[in-house]
């Protein structure tokens, strides 16, 4: 009886082990998303994804300087290692080929609203 238990239990472990192995392998290229953000309109950006994402984004704008308001909606991530979560409010100064990493958890959400005169730009990669 133990034996048979045993070798069902070795069975199982090494079938579940193969798969997370072959897992490990898959390569995956990078992802795109390009959006812009028209000044004093919210937008509210999910991570419908079920892991952890980390976007590097790329802004353009013509101003000298823009603001950027990030309101943290559902769960967490974090924007330039600052953490966002639910109810936290952050103003980001941005400029003309500024780097934003952005981190959001699966299911996060964010509003962000462009605070300057023109047009902002993103173009993000994760």
């Amino acid at each position: 009886m133990f034996k048979k238990l045993g070798l069902a239990l070795f069975c199982a472990s090494t079938l579940f082990s193969i798969n997370c192995e072959a897992a490990t392998e898959v390569y995956s290229s990078p992802s795109t998303y390009k959006t812009q953000l028209t000044p004093e309109k919210p937008d509210v950006f999910t991570n419908y994804l079920f892991r952890t994402i980390t976007a590097t984004c790329n802004i353009e704008t013509e101003d000298a300087k823009n603001i950027i308001e990030v309101e943290g909606i559902n769960l967490s991530g974090s924007v330039n290692n600052i953490p966002v979560t639910k109810g936290t409010h952050l103003n980001i100064e941005v400029h003309n080929n500024d780097l934003l990493v952005i981190t959001a958890k699966s299911a996060a959400q964010v509003k962000l609203t462009n605070h300057g005169e023109h047009t902002i730009f993103v173009n993000c990669t994760y």
